[in-house]
């Protein structure tokens, strides 16, 4: 049996939970929950253009700190438990986009949802396992994606790839995954998880509406990281989706709906994303999912951390003194040897044979300065020093809000090219495009994938594909910039022709680790 995240039967009364070293008692603020992980200097930010890139510096600070103080490796619960709080808290602004940056946002107070979430954490049978975290570490970008199919064309993977299949023949009719749990008990379940009673069988049924291998529009879809094009693809119909280690190995209490839940939303943005943005009855769908095991994938020897050579080193050490004062110290000091020669050949063959390295030391796709872990010193202040200047960072507007005019781009059909690394999401060729993609949209817009006669307007970023642009001048068809959107979106210009000038391009696109895709 895999190794399973510690539980309970039952939950401590968080209400006790009033010592007087509680941190949840403190002011708590941006800036003291980045000491709190770590972050002494927002010098740690100086190479961020948006507030994505400013959280993968982040997440990477916090995985070197929470791997360091699990109490799976001996670490001290108090430390450990005010880290894991204080990340909780600035992803949580992250997400629903509370700030624009941690750096301007320094003294923005997080009091309210720290105590509710530093109580949430004291109970310490409810911890991720070790495994959990150093998977998650892993990823500087969320593997997958939880969306609605957004028609019926997208192809499940698992049914795709049947055996049965042939170029020749029908396709099988769809199986349903191994469960163990009726249509009934999954309405039970994720009526359980959402907290409300009037969930029905429609949310459950909708997911098995389709044919063949084929997605039904606006069901429950879950795709994966690509880490050629930056976007995510091999779509699965959610009864077809394989639960990966990583994910199933970080719920606390497998048999608990809402906890299930819970663990699932403090995934967000660093395992899962956008599982937000599905209504409450897909969220408890898709909960009901999670917890049947038969769904669960197995875990093999690749999802296994490497040996903690840092642990076989400290023993090593400790064996040596020992050996010292022995009668047999000779021996001793032989086998102490024996083991620290050991744990250097385990860190060497770990070095080689892994694809990427723990974040306690390095990532292989990361540059040296990029790899610097900023450590507290105690003898230092605990304010987090400011740089000399800030960065500007897009704030995408809102129908209806700071004078935003609702339905601004009705009928206008749009096409995106480039990437728009100050608005953030994504990664790769993909960088950007789903909240500008998503912004056009809620002004009333279309976004498209290629240029047609009937497409409106090229939206052009940060090296932009020279196939867009040069069929766009063909066509004579108009190219904008973020800027010029927000200008028009915000009603200083009658057209977006007027909104500003059009895009200077310094640069074309050369494709994504070197794929040479231009887009």
């Amino acid at each position: 049996m895999p190794p399973r995240t510690r539980r309970s039967s039952a939950k401590k009364n968080y209400n006790e939970d009033t010592s007087a070293n509680d941190e949840s008692s403190n002011h708590h603020t941006v800036e003291d929950c980045l000491h709190d992980i770590g972050i002494t200097s927002s010098d740690v930010f100086e190479d961020c253009q948006s507030l994505d890139d400013e959280f993968r510096v982040l997440k990477k600070i916090y995985f070197s700190a929470i791997l360091e103080h699990h109490p799976d490796k001996g670490g001290d619960a108090a430390t450990f438990r005010k880290i894991r709080t204080a990340f909780e808290v600035l992803r949580e602004l992250y997400t629903k986009h509370k700030l624009t940056s941690f750096t301007t946002h320094l003294e923005q107070p997080t009091d309210d949802y720290y105590d509710s979430v530093y109580q949430d954490f004291s109970n310490d049978d409810y911890t991720p396992s070790y495994e959990h975290y150093y998977h998650a570490a892993q990823e500087q970008v969320p593997g997958y994606k939880v969306e609605r199919a957004k028609s019926n064309r997208s192809q499940c993977v698992a049914c795709r790839n049947h055996k049965s299949w042939s170029r020749t023949a029908a396709p099988p009719p769809r199986k349903k995954a191994k469960t163990n749990t009726s249509t009934e008990t999954t309405v039970a379940v994720a009526s359980q998880a959402v907290g409300s009673a009037n969930f029905t069988t429609v949310a459950v049924a909708s997911q098995a509406v389709g044919s063949a291998n084929f997605i039904a529009k606006d069901s429950i879809r879950i795709g994966s990281l690509d880490d050629t094009s930056g976007s995510y693809g091999r779509w699965h119909h959610l009864d077809c989706w394989r639960v990966p280690y990583r994910i199933w190995a970080g719920l606390t209490d497998p048999n608990d709906p809402k906890q299930v839940l819970q663990d699932l939303l403090y995934m967000d943005e660093v395992l899962l994303t956008n599982l937000v943005s599905l209504s409450l009855e897909e969220q408890g769908v898709f909960v009901a999912h999670v917890m049947d095991e038969s769904h669960w994938a197995r875990q093999t020897a690749a999802s296994k951390p490497p040996p903690d050579v840092k642990s076989i080193a400290k023993k090593a050490d400790a064996q040596d003194v020992k050996a010292k004062t022995a009668p047999s110290a000779t021996a001793a000091t032989k086998t102490t040897r024996k083991v620290s020669a050991k744990a250097t050949r385990m860190t060497k063959s770990n070095a080689k044979t892994s694809t990427c390295t723990t974040i306690v030391t390095t990532t292989t796709s990361l540059s040296a300065e990029e790899n610097l872990v900023v450590v507290p010193d105690a003898a230092q202040s605990t304010a987090v020093a400011k740089r000399g200047t800030t960065k500007e960072h897009f704030v995408i507007p809102r129908p209806g809000a700071n004078g935003a005019l609702e339905d601004v781009f009705h009928d206008k059909k749009f096409v995106l090219t480039g990437l728009f690394p100050e608005v953030g999401g994504g990664t790769g060729l993909s960088l950007g495009k789903a909240r500008v993609r998503a912004m056009i949209e809620s002004f009333g817009g279309v976004v498209t994938s290629g240029i047609s006669g009937k497409t409106d307007y090229l939206v052009v970023g940060k090296e932009p594909g020279q196939s867009k642009v040069a069929n766009a001048r063909a066509r004579k068809l108009p190219m904008v910039d973020l800027k010029s959107l927000q200008t028009r979106i915000l009603g200083q210009a009658e057209t977006l022709e007027l909104a500003g000038p059009p895009p200077k391009i310094q640069s074309y696109s050369a494709g994504y680790q070197g794929s040479y895709l231009m887009n």
